[in-house]
């Protein structure tokens, strides 16, 4: 008695008998950022477990005591992981609260050098400054000296240089959000420096006279050297303006008091020295008075020297050789080779008063419209009233377009233009008649131009006329000047209610200014000939401030590879980083059934991260099944993951309510899906999957002993109900046992009975009895004396622990499902009333299968080692997976093997290696098999030296190839304030407009195939 008693016990409570398990769930963070991954880590006192896992009440599939999960929305999300060992189980939660990042903003670095020349072995000490905007941010520095790193990292940094000539120093400043600015400089080593000196040669300097100031005392580096040029800042604002190959300047001042004038030297070595200043006191001349309180300030300077032609002007000293090269009086700015200057009375007596005019025979560039005289004839400039006027014959005015209009003039006679002097005040010189065929920006210009002088330039506003169909008008302001040349100032185009073919355009207004590179104004479009497109647009300043658009494309658009967008509309939120939210419909993954293996439609996100992100969240399909509340998400990189719900049914037979994840690589089309839930075969229901692959669809019910399900191949025919899962080759019962993947043989007359035979060894047999109407009613004997009979109806379901009985009126169809049957001959009989059988068919149950594999190697070259039980008809597909990152790694259907592979595109971390198992080409599971630690994405290095060439109206960046660099994500920024941000498949930026007194900075990162950005070079090339 007591030993049945102990017998008793150990069946009842088999293995250890404490309390549940152990279980700890703990977030690597408690609050993130939406997109951002949490790490969940379980710490447990299971031995071999299993784990189970759900996120925000829906079943993920991921068998392993860690899990990486990005959530996308905002708020609190909970994560519940089950642990099982086989005897106990244990359940454990962690929340996390997930809430939008503030806005990080890049630091501003400036770097200085103690001096910008040295002499070899001379100490140079470079300092940097950090303006980081964000509080409570810090930001470290990377140096580097001539294109290698340098270990410092404090904000100051000495080198000497051994080498003559330019070397170069670049600071990077980094914050803690990895957002970064930088800065460099060059320093400029020869192995002496010239010496430059100024002495004034006249003795008492006076206003409204010439003072002299030389430079030939000035030394070059070397005995035997020279000084070649002479660089002079005459009125101290600090730009050496002024460039005379001789020694000698004059200047003329206005105003009395201090003037400081500096000078930079250069020698013929390329050596330029420190700029010395000298500051001249200018005292009030006595014939001041005799100038009128309404006389214009005047200011002039040039370098000395006879005039190139010999020519002096009409009633001007010929023996001053001292010739002017800027006059600036009024709004009037005028460069010349050579300026003569006299002095004259106006009136007589004690009253008289004396006034400065300069004049040049040669051509004067007046606020950047060049005025030539004819031979022999003079243009003068009035220094008190501003007048400009001819002396002696005619001049010919005109506007040098260049390739853009050409040269359009304007004038030709004598001159006589009496200038107004106020900062904002205009001046027409008259209209500009532009030739029929002329084009502008390749738009054909046409009509008169009014010709404006304002305050040290000109404007030119002219009409452009676009070509035909658009058959609109805009007005463009063209401006120049003496030193920039001619460019466009702004742009102002309107049109409404305008048809163009398919495009349309109801309401267009758009200002463009280029002091500022910015648009103001608004469009209101719509295009039908690739579907339909309304746009609304906003744009203030360089922000977009409202944007809104609704199209649909006729045929779908491809966004990406293996992802069409069928219907969109959308807002614009300008970030950072850039974030568009609307409606959409997608679709993705090649055709299954005529319908795309994944569609959703509902709200849509895409988010300018690296790479980037697209997302929608709403209802969806996953061949032609229905998924409620799901999302889709595709990266750059080609990686799209689909999830939610899924309620669907597959020809009436098949449903399930479960969980779904889908993973599909869009470069190779391949794509799994498993749902775990209920799931139900016609009104068998139970725990269970539902597995959808590039292949077919399987879905099992799981029972206490067997599972029974349906197995479809897309390229197949269906033919049953139970197939697939556990359920191996049918058999007929009337061709002697001979096997067919899915028998249904007809008796060449119908039966009331039937004999079977059952092998030795089964751990489960499945019957099929069929007849020509409706289920049969049928009682199975088998040699054991086990009796099951089959409940009267059509529609019958029942499961006991030691059979499972399903009716499936459209089979006309009964199945019974034994567990353990008895070996020898079993015997089916119809009962009364029932129809008699036209198919007898049976099947035993298939090995589960036993799937090892270890992960080897290191970094990103990889090795999978597996082992697989045979079963015939069986292939296994090799899946890695982690969050959004999944790959087809192999199918295999031999035994045992290794593969060798490359790490998915995506953040380090946890992976999983999954199996899929097929049966005779149908989807049967899916297990984890084990787990592995990724690396980061391989990125691609870093390119080598960026070179920006220069022409005087463009700059062009070109850069050498990187290994793993497929493209090339570049931004260039110009000191004027504008910015380029391209990616670009060539190794070359133009950069239009850009003259050579701009300062261009390019940095260059490359991307590699599945869109990882590298490392950043740059360049910087200053403006002179």
């Amino acid at each position: 008695m007591s030993v049945a008693v102990l017998v008793l016990s150990a069946l009842l409570v088999p293995g250890r008998a404490d309390a549940a398990l152990d279980v700890t769930l703990t977030p690597d963070r408690q609050v993130a950022a939406p997109g951002e991954t949490v790490t969940f880590t379980v710490t447990t006192n299971a031995g071999g477990p299993t784990f189970l896992w759900n996120v925000d009440g829906l079943d993920v599939q991921a068998d392993s005591p860690s899990l990486a999960w990005a959530f996308q929305s905002e708020g609190q999300h909970t994560v519940t992981v089950t642990v099982d060992d086989g005897f106990d189980s244990g359940t454990a939660s962690a929340s996390v609260q997930v809430r939008a990042a503030q806005p990080n903003h890049p630091p501003t670095v400036t770097l200085t050098a103690d001096k910008p020349q040295a002499s070899p072995g001379e100490p140079v000490t470079f300092t940097a400054a950090i303006d980081d905007p964000d509080p409570n941010d810090s930001a470290a520095l990377a140096w580097s000296v001539d294109g290698s790193p340098a270990p410092e990292n404090g904000p100051t940094l000495t080198r000497s240089f051994a080498e003559t000539g330019t070397h170069g120093v670049r600071v990077v400043a980094t914050d803690l959000s990895n957002a970064s600015s930088e800065a460099s400089v060059q320093v400029n080593v020869v192995g002496t420096a010239p010496v430059a000196a100024i002495a004034v040669r006249t003795r008492a300097p006076r206003t409204r006279s010439v003072t002299v100031l030389d430079a030939s005392g000035s030394t070059p580096a070397t005995p035997s050297g020279s000084i070649v040029g002479y660089r002079w800042d005459l009125n101290g604002n600090g730009t050496f303006e002024t460039s005379c190959a001789g020694p000698v300047v004059g200047m003329v001042s206005a105003a009395p008091g201090d003037h400081p004038v500096s000078v930079m030297v250069t020698d013929d070595r390329g050596g330029v020295s420190t700029s010395v200043t000298h500051v001249v006191s200018v005292a009030a001349s006595s014939i001041e008075r005799k100038y009128a309180d309404g006389a214009l300030p005047l200011t002039a300077g040039g370098c000395a020297g006879p005039a190139a032609d010999g020519v002096v002007p009409e009633g001007y000293p010929a023996d001053d050789l001292t010739c002017y090269t800027t006059v600036r009086t009024g709004i009037a700015e005028a460069l010349s080779p050579c300026f003569r200057r006299r002095t004259e009375g106006i009136g007589v007596g004690p009253k008289a008063l004396l006034k400065e005019l300069y004049a040049s025979t040669k051509t004067v560039r007046l606020n950047g419209i060049d005025v030539r005289p004819n031979s022999g004839v003079a243009i003068e400039i009035d220094g008190w009233t501003a007048e400009v006027k001819t002396i002696g014959g005619k001049a010919k005015a005109s506007v040098d377009a260049g390739s853009t209009l050409g040269k359009l003039a304007f004038y030709y006679g004598t001159i006589s233009w009496d200038l107004p002097s106020g900062k904002s005040s205009r001046f027409n010189l008259g209209s500009i008649s532009i030739t029929k065929g002329a084009e502008l920006f390749g738009l054909s210009v046409e009509g008169d131009a009014r010709l404006d002088l304002v305050y040290r330039g000109a404007e030119l506003p002219v009409t452009i006329h676009l070509p035909s169909p658009l058959d609109v008008s805009a007005t463009v302001t063209l401006k120049t000047d003496n030193l920039k040349g001619l460019r466009l100032e702004e742009v102002h185009l309107r049109v409404r209610n305008a048809r163009f073919g398919a495009f349309a355009v109801n309401d267009l207004d758009l200002r463009y200014n280029a002091a500022s590179f910015q648009f103001d104004g608004f469009a209101d479009l719509s295009l039908t000939s690739v579907g339909n497109l309304q746009v609304s647009i906003q744009v203030v300043g360089r922000t977009v401030t409202m944007f809104a658009a609704n199209f649909t494309p006729v045929p779908p658009l491809a966004l990406g590879s293996g992802v069409f967008l069928q219907h969109i509309d959308f807002g614009y939120d300008a970030g950072p980083p850039l974030t568009l939210n609307g409606g959409v419909k997608l679709t993705a993954g090649p055709p299954v059934n005529g319908v795309a293996a994944a569609a959703i439609e509902g709200r849509l996100k895409f988010v300018a991260s690296d790479p980037w992100l697209l997302r929608a969240d709403g209802n969806a399909s996953i061949a032609g099944f229905g998924v409620a509340s799901a999302y889709l998400q595709y990266e750059s990189n080609g990686m799209i993951r689909l999830g939610g719900k899924i309620d669907a049914r597959l020809y009436d037979i098949v449903s399930a309510k479960a969980g779904i994840d889908m993973w599909l690589y869009a470069p190779t089309m391949k794509f799994n899906a498993q749902a775990r839930g209920d799931v139900c075969v016609w009104k068998g229901c139970g725990g269970g999957a539902l597995v959808i692959s590039s292949t077919g669809v399987g879905g099992c019910v799981y029972t206490y002993f067997a599972n029974f399900g349906l197995g479809y191949r897309w390229d197949g025919e269906f033919k049953f109900y139970l197939t697939g899962c556990d359920i191996n080759h049918w058999a007929s019962a009337w061709d002697g046992g001979a096997r067919s993947r899915l028998a249904s043989y007809a008796a060449t007359a119908a039966v009331s009975t039937e004999d079977m035979t059952v092998r030795p060894g089964e751990r489960a047999v499945y019957f099929r009895f069929a007849s020509a109407g409706d289920p049969p009613q049928v009682t199975v004997t088998g040699p054991d004396g086990t009796e099951i009979v089959v409940p009267a109806g059509t529609e019958a379901f029942e499961g006991t622990d030691d059979h499972i009985v399903l009716q499936v009126p459209p089979e006309h169809a009964t199945y019974v499902i034994v567990r353990d049957p008895a070996p020898g001959r079993w015997q089916v009989r119809t009962a009364d009333g029932s129809p008699d059988l036209v198919a007898v068919a049976q099947a035993s149950a298939l090995p589960k299968p036993r799937i090892r594999a270890t992960v080897g190697g290191s970094g990103h070259a990889r090795t999978l080692d597996y082992t697989v039980n045979r079963v015939a008809g069986q292939s296994v597909q090799l899946f890695e997976r982690a969050g959004r990152t999944s790959q087809l790694l192999a199918t295999v259907t031999d035994a045992k093997g290794r593969i060798r592979f490359q790490p998915a595109p995506g953040p380090a971390g946890t992976r999983s290696i999954v199996a899929v198992v097929e049966q005779d080409g149908v989807p049967r599971e899916e297990v984890t098999v084990t787990t592995y630690r990724a690396p980061g994405p391989l990125r691609p290095a870093a390119t080598g030296r960026v070179t920006i060439r220069r022409t005087a109206t463009r700059a062009v960046a070109v850069w050498p190839d990187a290994a793993r660099a497929r493209t090339w994500r570049v931004v260039a920024t110009v000191s004027d304030g504008r910015r380029w941000s391209v990616a670009l498949d060539r190794r070359r930026l133009v950069l239009p407009s850009v003259f050579r007194s701009k300062t261009v900075k390019v940095t260059v990162r490359g991307v590699s195939a599945s869109q990882v950005v590298g490392p950043a070079r740059g360049q910087v090339s200053r403006g002179r």
